[in-house]
């Protein structure tokens, strides 16, 4: 009988979507604390202001995706 190598370990669903729900929350409430801060430079913004907000998340969830 031959051993198998030890592969890591891979998260289950609803693991998964525990850390998901999490991230959401971490995202909101520091978007919020964001948006309290620099609420008149978002005005000025407008609507490119949600682009500020998905490159956030983008690099938000690159690194913490990430390995």
């Amino acid at each position: 009988m031959t051993q198998q190598p030890d592969l890591p370990w891979i998260s289950g669903f609803w693991r998964r979507i525990v850390a998901l729900i999490v991230d959401s929350i971490l995202l909101a409430l520091g978007g919020f604390a964001l948006g309290v801060v620099l609420e008149s430079v978002f005005i000025q913004l407008g609507s490119w202001s949600v682009f500020v907000g998905f490159f956030i998340s983008l690099g938000y969830f690159g690194v913490m995706n990430s390995r």
